[in-house]
C-alpha cells in the first residue's frame, strides 16, 4: 500500500506540473508520537548519530571522530579540549564557558570494536544499522543533545554539566586511564553511556585472566613413552580448573571462565612439547579467589615444573555496582566491562550506567539501536543529569 500511495502522489505531481519531490524510504525514520523531546530535537539528534556511525573509528583509528565531534560542539558554542592520548588519539572533552570542573559528568567512548560496517536504516525506518549504531555512538549521540537541549531550556549553568568522549575503551581502556591519572576531576556524579535497554546498570561483572603455558618434551607419537604429551597435561589442567566452583554475588550472579584460545602442537605424528590456553574470568565476587585460583592448582599438580600462569592484567579487577534505585527507571544486570573500572581514583557520589540499544547485538554485523530507543535515552539522560545535580 506504501508504494501503491507513493505512486499515486508521483503521478498527482506530474499532473499538476509540480517538480517530484519527496524522501527515498532509506532516509526516512519512524518513531513513536509520543516522546516529550521536540521534532527540532529529534532531527538533531539522528543528523548527529548518522555523522558519528558513518565514521570508522575502530580502536586505535579515532582521529577523525574525536575532530569531527570536537567539531560538532564547538559549532554549538561549547568550549572544547582535546586531550591527547598518544599519537592521533584524543579523547574528547566539552562544557559550557570556562569551568571545566562540573558537578556532573556525561561520557562515553567513540571507538569500536572491528570490522567496520556501514550507517544503514532499515526498511521501515525504526532501526538504525551500523557499526557503533548501540555501542557507544547511541550514547554518545544522546549525550551531546541532552547536553545542548538542557543549556537551551535554562535546566543547566556554566559549571553544571561537561562531556567526556573517550578513546580505547573496546582494547584497554587507555583513554579513561589517561583522564584517571592526569586530570584532577572533582565530578560528584559520573554518568557512563553503554547499552543497557534503556535501564540502570546494577552493576557489572570484574574481570581477571591471562596465559597458561605447558611445556612437554617431542617425541615420534609412535613411541609417547619417550615424550612428554604437553597437550594432555593441559587438557588435564583445564579440567581440574572448569570443575572449581566459582564465587557468586547475589545481585551480579555467577562468575565465569571462558577458554578462549587452545595452541598446541605441531602434527598428528609428533607428541606435542608445548601447549597454550589463554584464560577470561567474569569476577562476580571475590578477586583474591580467582588471585589465588590457578597458582594453587599448579602447586597441587604432578606437572607442576611444567605449567606456568602468567596475568595479563596485572591483579585483575573487581566488580563495580553502580546507583540504580532512581525513580522512574528499570534495572539490568550486566555481564560487560565499562570504563568505570578506570575512572577509579577518586570516591564519586553517584556512578550511574545508562544507555540506548541492547549489548546483545552491539559487536555484531547486525548492530542496532531502535530510533525510539535513541530518543528515550535523550529525555532519560536530562533526568539523570538532574538527578546529579540536586
Amino acid at each position: 500500500m506504501l508504494f501503491a500511495s507513493l505512486i499515486v502522489t508521483c503521478f498527482s505531481l506530474l499532473a499538476a506540473g509540480s517538480p517530484l519531490q519527496f524522501p527515498l524510504l532509506s532516509e526516512l525514520y519512524q518513531y513513536s508520537p509520543d516522546h516529550d523531546l521536540s521534532k527540532p530535537k529529534i532531527d538533531q539528534l539522528f543528523e548527529l548519530h548518522k555523522l558519528l556511525v558513518q565514521i570508522p573509528s575502530v580502536s586505535y583509528s579515532e582521529y577523525e571522530v574525536s575532530t569531527k565531534l570536537a567539531d560538532y560542539l564547538r559549532s554549538h558554542q561549547l568550549s572544547v579540549d582535546l586531550q591527547r592520548v598518544a599519537e592521533n588519539r584524543y579523547n574528547v572533552f566539552a562544557y559550557k564557558g570556562y569551568q571545566n570542573d562540573t558537578k556532573v559528568l556525561l561520557t562515553s567512548h567513540i571507538d569500536t570494536v572491528p570490522p567496520f560496517f556501514p550507517y544503514k536504516i532499515s526498511k521501515y525506518g525504526k532501526r538504525i544499522y551500523g557499526r557503533g549504531s548501540t555501542d557507544a555512538k547511541g550514547s554518545v549521540a544522546a549525550q551531546v543533545i541532552s547536553f545542548l537541549d538542557l543549556l537551551e531550556n535554562g535546566d543547566i549553568k556554566e559549571g553544571d554539566l561537561s562531556l567526556l568522549f573517550v578513546v580505547g575503551e573496546e582494547n584497554g581502556g587507555h583513554g579513561m586511564q589517561y583522564v584517571n591519572s592526569n586530570i584532577d576531576y572533582h565530578w560528584e556524579t559520573v554518568i557512563f553511556g553503554e547499552p543497557t535497554e534503556n535501564k540502570l546498570g546494577v552493576g557489572h561483572k570484574g574481570g581477571y585472566g591471562g596465559v597458561l603455558n605447558v611445556t612437554g618434551l617431542a617425541s615420534h607419537s609412535g613411541y609417547p613413552e619417550l615424550g612428554i604429551n604437553a597437550n594432555t597435561i593441559l587438557v588435564e589442567f583445564l579440567s581440574t580448573l572448569l570443575s572449581q566452583k566459582l564465587p557468586f554475588d547475589d545481585l551480579l550472579g555467577n562468575s565465569s571462565l571462558n577458554i578462549g584460545e587452545i595452541n598446541g602442537g605441531v602434527a598428528a605424528n609428533v607428541i606435542p612439547d608445548h601447549a597454550q590456553a589463554i584464560l577470561s574470568f567474569r569476577v562476580a565476587s571475590h578477586l583474591k579467589f580467582f588471585q589465588d585460583l590457578i597458582p594453587g592448582l599448579i602447586k597441587e599438580s604432578k606437572y607442576r615444573d611444567r605449567i606456568e600462569f602468567f596475568s595479563t592484567i596485572g591483579k585483575g579487577r573487581g566488580p563495580v555496582f553502580f546507583d540504580y534505585k532512581i525513580d522512574g527507571f528499570e534495572s539490568i544486570v550486566l555481564g560487560y566491562g565499562t570504563d568505570a573500572f578506570s575512572l577509579s581514583r577518586k570516591q564519586l557520589k553517584n556512578k550511574i550506567l545508562y544507555g540506548p540499544g541492547s549489548i546483545h547485538v552491539a559487536h555484531g554485523a547486525n548492530e542496532f539501536v531502535s530510533t525510539d530507543d535513541l530518543i528515550k535515552a535523550v529525555e532519560d539522560y536530562k533526568k539523570l543529569v538532574k538527578y546529579g545535580l540536586k
